[in-house]
């Protein structure tokens, strides 16, 4: 209580709910599943930021840089000092957002383009195949020799 005349504080209680702390658990998303990572206790008035600045004294961690999650949905860090911890109890989840590596995946055609490669690749195995019959054709190598006929001189 502040006396108006002289500005002197003449009586002060804190609030007794201000003094409550909360623990808040902290997990990590691994592409679906979550694990915990640890905790930190938190007020009524505690911000996101605040928990941010305490996982990185106290909890450790295996990225460097890392955003919550609410509802599955990044939150953006300017968000972070309006929204207040005690909304996400009893856990906040953490993504680390660092990119994975990711093989490139083979090219999947539909069926559609993959009947269209197999039958082009049947019609050049059907030309080879007509090229080389002619070949032999032509050198002669292909007809077996006959015995002269009776009739031909």
């Amino acid at each position: 209580k502040v006396e108006t005349s002289t500005g002197e504080l003449v009586e002060y209680t804190q609030n007794k709910e201000d003094e409550t702390l909360h623990q808040l658990t902290i997990k990590v998303d691994e592409e679906g599943d979550e694990r915990t990572i640890g905790e930190v206790e938190i007020t009524q008035n505690s911000t996101l930021r605040e928990v941010r600045n305490m996982i990185n004294a106290e909890v450790e961690t295996d990225f460097p840089d890392f955003v919550f999650l609410v509802n599955q949905i990044p939150m953006l860090k300017y968000e972070e000092t309006d929204r207040l911890a005690l909304s996400c109890l009893p856990d906040l989840v953490i993504r680390g957002k660092e990119l994975k590596k990711v093989e490139q995946p083979k090219a999947i055609f539909n069926k559609k383009v993959e009947g269209m490669l197999v039958q082009e690749e049947s019609k050049k195995k059907e030309r080879e195949e007509f090229e080389d019959i002619m070949a032999k054709v032509r050198n002669g190598k292909f007809l077996k020799a006959t015995k002269p006929s009776a009739f031909e001189p």
